[in-house]
C-alpha cells in the first residue's frame, strides 16, 4: 500500500536532496572571480569582455598588480603602448619581487620606441634598459630579461651604451638557461656581426633541437643565399614550405633564387 505522506526517514532524504541541489545551483550561479574570466576572455580573443572586467581590478587604491599586468596586454592588442608602460610600472610598483613585469615593462617601452620622437627615445632606452636588469636582480635566471638586454644592446645605438660585444654575453647566459633561446640570438647577433657562416652553424644547432621550425629553415635559407649557395638554400625554403605550405615569404624568397641549371 503506498502511504500518503513519507515516513520520517524518507523526509530528511529529500530534504537533503533538496539543499544539495540548491547549494549546486548557488554554486553554477556564483560570479566567477573577474580576473579569471578577464583572463580567459583575454585567451580567447574577446578583448572588449577582458578590458571591461580587468579595467575597474586595475583602478585606485584596490588596484591589484595582475590586473594591471591582464589591461596592459590588452592595450599591446590594441597597440595603446603609452597606457600599456603606464600600467606595467604599476604593476611593477604593486608587485615589486615578480621579474614578469620588468622584463614585459622593457619589451613594451621597446615597442613604444617607434611612436615617439629622438629625444624620447633616449629617455625610453634608459627606461628600457634598467627594467631589464631589474627583472634579472629580482631572478637571476629568468630568461626573458637576459633576452632582453641581449636584445637591447644589439639593436641600440653606441650613443645609447650599443655593443654586440655585450649583447653577446647576455645571449650567452640566455644559452646557459634556455640552449635553444640563446642559440637563436648567438646567430642573430653573428648575423649582424656579418659572419654569415657562424650564424648558419647557430641556426643549424638551433634546428637540431627544433626540426619543425618552418621559419627558421627559412631564415637559414637567408644566409646560404649571403653565402652563394642558392641550391641549398633552395633546398631550405622547400623544407619550410612543406612544415607551413602558406608561408609566402619561404615562397617569395624562392622565387628570387636564380634557376637550377
Amino acid at each position: 500500500m503506498i502511504q500518503p505522506f513519507p515516513n520520517m526517514k524518507t523526509k530528511r532524504f529529500l530534504l537533503a536532496a533538496v539543499l544539495l541541489a540548491a547549494a549546486s545551483m548557488n554554486a553554477d550561479q556564483a560570479p566567477a572571480d573577474p580576473l579569471a574570466a578577464a583572463t580567459a576572455a583575454f585567451a580567447k580573443g574577446d578583448l572588449a569582455t577582458a578590458e571591461t572586467l580587468a579595467a575597474p581590478l586595475a583602478q585606485g587604491d584596490t588596484a591589484r598588480a595582475e590586473a594591471c599586468g591582464l589591461l596592459a596586454e590588452i592595450r599591446v592588442r590594441q597597440k595603446r603602448m603609452k597606457e600599456a608602460v603606464e600600467l606595467l610600472e604599476q604593476a611593477g610598483k604593486l608587485d615589486s619581487q615578480k621579474p614578469d613585469y620588468q622584463s614585459r615593462l622593457g619589451a613594451v617601452i621597446s615597442m613604444r620606441m617607434g611612436e615617439v620622437n629622438f629625444m624620447q627615445q633616449g629617455l625610453l632606452a634608459g627606461r628600457m634598459l634598467n627594467a631589464f636588469k631589474r627583472s634579472i636582480e629580482l631572478d637571476p635566471n629568468h630568461v626573458p630579461g637576459y633576452l632582453g638586454l641581449a636584445r637591447y644592446y644589439e639593436n641600440a645605438p653606441a650613443i645609447a651604451g650599443g655593443s654586440l660585444e655585450k649583447a653577446a654575453h647576455y645571449a650567452e647566459a640566455v644559452r646557459k638557461r634556455d640552449v635553444f633561446a640563446g642559440t637563436l640570438e648567438l646567430g642573430f647577433i653573428a648575423e649582424r656581426q656579418d659572419q654569415p657562416d657562424s650564424a648558419l652553424n647557430l641556426f643549424d644547432e638551433a634546428l637540431l633541437l627544433r626540426p619543425d621550425q618552418a621559419w627558421l629553415y627559412e631564415q637559414t635559407g637567408s644566409v646560404l643565399v649571403k653565402l652563394g649557395r642558392p641550391a641549398d638554400a633552395r633546398a631550405r625554403f622547400e623544407k619550410a614550405l612543406a612544415l607551413e605550405p602558406k608561408r609566402e615569404s619561404a615562397r617569395q624568397a624562392m622565387a628570387g633564387l636564380p634557376p637550377t641549371p
